[in-house]
């Protein structure tokens, strides 16, 4: 098996193990809230505590990996966010179970930007969204379509608590593989060696061959849209995972483990939608693909908060999916057009200041709006906050620059060509 292969699937494993310690709060939200006496508010602090920490350990391990290496970045993170989830099985109080997820959050949110900028740097350029969004892919297929299930079931038999000790093992078991397959990237690997040996460090170049330094990412227009676009995903996903649980519990009135079925129909989607329409985005573009993608969702989610309880189980399922789905497939795009605007020396970088704004807005703010509205609205409210902010993304999407390398190439030939036409 290839370098690239092994890699390959380790970070993929490891990414979906993330996907399981990050998810799960929402999935046994009932337990805790019942433990804890938590209200719908509060519920969705513990769901924005993990978010908010994670923007922050998204911004700084990503610039950090650029820095000092990727590898030994991502193993402490990925081992240190496995005893974190250990941890959050015996926590005491609401508070200590705030600061435990927000340790864990800082963890495991520094993981996806060495990951994806490693992925994105060791693929071949034709396959780069195809294989960028795999990571992704397992995310939603291990933490959001096996998790749900996996989750309600430990919960039903054994406590909420159990859920976290065991998904604490695979972690632990990744960190260590990856310390022993993994190769530093070229890119860091070069720089690195170039400031040991006291030399001038390499011009870092963007995607069209410029200079570039920390701070200009935010001068790109594609870096300041996708941190838009990526604060509307994941505010969908973090009030669907956790809202969109308590909703087909308390209004719909069905079992938990018919819930957790349900739920996975997010991840399933996700999965599939994931590495499919990122393979399509590099032969018809990022830009069309992200915004049919995200207004497709999010009319999907509008329509998933409309039906009323006695509404099939299937149709609940079908419409989680289509969500799930289309808007899972717009992550791993979004993480190539960061990576292509402005370069591979810069890539962690660029996906940290993405993931990382986005995340403070989406996963750190949105759930406690989304809880206030359920207290003083209904929880199906905060459902069709979600769908309409997706919606709003694909607004933000119309105004993108298209980076596919080939369709840049196509722009190019056409340019070549035209002055003898």
């Amino acid at each position: 098996m290839s370098y690239f292969n092994k890699i390959f699937i380790l970070l993929m494993l490891t990414w979906g193990a993330v996907g399981l310690e990050r998810l799960v709060a929402g999935f046994v939200l009932t337990g805790i809230q019942k433990d804890f006496s938590l209200n719908y508010t509060q519920a969705g602090m513990v769901i924005a505590m993990f978010g908010l920490a994670w923007a922050i350990g998204t911004w700084a391990m990503g610039s950090l990996s650029d820095y000092a290496g990727r590898k030994p970045v991502l193993v402490f993170l990925i081992i240190f966010g496995g005893v974190c989830s250990w941890l959050t099985g015996l926590a005491w109080s609401f508070a200590a179970l705030l600061i435990i997820r927000a340790v864990m959050g800082f963890a495991d949110g520094g993981i996806f930007g060495p990951a994806s900028a490693t992925v994105t740097e060791e693929s071949p350029p034709l396959t780069r969204a195809r294989n960028a969004g795999m990571l992704p892919a397992l995310f939603t297929l291990v933490g959001a379509a096996i998790g749900p299930i996996l989750s309600t079931q430990l919960m039903a038999h054994y406590g909420w608590r159990f859920a976290f000790y065991i998904y604490a093992i695979p972690a632990v078991v990744l960190g260590l593989l990856i310390w022993v397959v993994m190769k530093e990237p070229e890119s860091t690997r070069l720089a690195i060696a170039a400031r040991r040996a006291g030399e001038q460090r390499a011009q870092r170049l963007d995607g069209e061959g410029k200079e570039i330094g920390y701070w200009d990412v935010f001068k790109y227009r594609n870096i300041l849209l996708m941190t838009a676009i990526w604060s509307f995903v994941m505010a969908f996903l973090w009030i669907f995972t956790s809202f969109g649980t308590l909703y087909m519990a308390k209004v719909h009135g069905l079992p938990l483990t018919t819930v957790g079925m349900i739920m996975s129909g997010i991840g399933i989607g996700g999965f599939f939608g994931s590495p499919l329409l990122g393979l399509i985005s590099d032969h018809t573009g990022r830009k069309k693909t992200i915004v049919l993608c995200l207004f497709v969702s999010g009319v999907a989610a509008i329509i998933f908060g409309a039906l009323t309880p006695g509404t099939s189980v299937v149709v609940l399922f079908t419409f989680l999916f289509i969500a799930g789905g289309v808007c899972g497939g717009v992550c791993p795009i979004m993480m190539s057009v960061s990576t292509e605007t402005v370069g591979f020396s810069m890539a962690a970088t660029a996906i940290g200041v993405v993931t990382g704004f986005g995340e403070l807005i989406g996963g750190g703010v949105f759930p406690i709006v989304g809880g206030g509205i359920a207290d003083t609205i209904g929880l199906s409210s905060t459902l069709y906050l979600s769908g309409a902010l997706l919606v709003i993304g694909g607004v933000c999407g119309i105004f993108m620059k298209e980076t596919a390398p080939r369709m840049i190439a196509r722009v190019e030939k056409a340019d070549i060509l035209a002055p003898a036409v």
